[in-house]
């Protein structure tokens, strides 16, 4: 029963330019390391170790209501999985709370909601990162406390960010979890089931333990199937606590309060697939308290100028069209 890990960044190839803080210029592939403390899984968008695609679960036969069978942990993960779940609420709110035999603690939260045609997500966690993504740019915290602004288009929000933010979930499906009981509690399932600790390294990567039966106990809408809470404990004693909020507003931002409170702005616009039919300007107002960073997706390279013979990679931050209140970048699609 692995809940749902909040790995803070997709993985898009990003030329860095701080173009307000005067930084130096580099390029990186930016993906943050998920904390020891969340799920030993590494990839965003895929599905966890030994899951099955939401398509290929296993549906138990219909009866009649007075006679519903308890759900299977693979409808439970079905029914629960973010993009599902937003098709049915207006929001959800995922809390999770981890306690380690040495008596630490850790705890994250992580916020989706709907906003036109894509999605509003916000990632914070016990270390004080966070991660704000909207449909017109992306706010993280960067290792030293500076506030990044990041750029994606439209083909990168389809392709990889809305995927990241639908497979948010609180809940994996684990085949080897073995369901103790199902009750009815009011509206309510209460679903206790044991895990065998030995059959995944999520476990040992995080608890240290790698063997061991633990107990799950579940609160579970009876007829949506929409978890609320979620308790894992080994031995009597608590090792993570979800509790799933839904309908809610987000949770506050220390990251974007300080953004809101910017001075002043560079306003910057991205040319994307210049000269091209499908050609596209991307226009963006980055507060002066943030670092600006630009997205050069495969098979684009991002130019000073509109004549593509001045590479981004190869620019000096001092250069006065950078320095300009005004910015004009060009992404420009690699001859074949």
């Amino acid at each position: 029963m692995n809940t749902g890990k909040t790995a803070r960044i997709v993985a898009i190839l990003l030329a860095v330019l701080m173009l307000l803080s005067g930084g130096a210029l580099t390029i990186i592939k930016l993906i943050r390391q998920t904390p020891a403390a969340e799920s030993s899984y590494s990839e965003a968008v895929s599905e966890p170790s030994g899951s099955a695609p939401a398509e290929s679960l296993p549906e138990s036969s219909a009866e009649p209501a007075e006679k519903k069978p308890a759900p299977t942990f693979a409808q439970l993960y079905t029914a629960n999985l973010a993009g599902k779940l937003l098709e049915q609420y207006d929001s959800l709110c995922t809390t999770v709370h981890l306690y380690f035999p040495d008596g630490t603690s850790y705890w994250y939260t992580h916020f989706a909601a709907k906003e036109g045609n894509g999605y509003i997500f916000h990632y914070i966690d016990a270390d004080g990162q966070e991660e704000s993504i909207r449909p017109d740019a992306i706010f993280r915290t960067g290792d030293d406390g500076s506030i990044h602004f990041q750029v994606a288009y439209q083909p990168e929000y389809d392709a990889d960010i809305n995927p990241y933010i639908t497979s948010s979930n609180a809940y994996y499906y684990e085949p080897t979890e073995e369901m103790v009981s199902c009750t009815r509690e009011g509206s309510n399932y209460r679903i206790v089931s044991h895990l065998d600790m030995s059959k995944d390294d999520y476990y040992g990567s995080n608890w240290g333990y790698t063997e061991g039966i633990a107990e799950a106990n579940y609160l579970v809408d009876a007829e949506t199937l929409a978890i609320q809470s979620i308790t894992l404990a080994y031995n009597g004693e608590t090792m993570m606590e979800t509790t799933v909020e839904y309908n809610g507003a987000d949770v506050d931002s220390p990251m974007m309060d300080t953004v809101n409170a910017a001075p002043d702005h560079k306003n910057i616009t991205i040319y994307y697939d210049y000269g091209s039919d499908d050609e596209t300007a991307y226009q963006y107002s980055v507060p002066s308290n943030t670092a600006f960073f630009y997205s050069q997706p495969d098979g684009f390279t991002m130019y000073l100028d509109p004549e593509g013979t001045e590479p981004m990679a190869e620019a000096d931050s001092n250069d006065a069209r950078l320095t300009a209140e005004e910015v004009s970048l060009y992404l420009i699609r690699n001859a074949s």
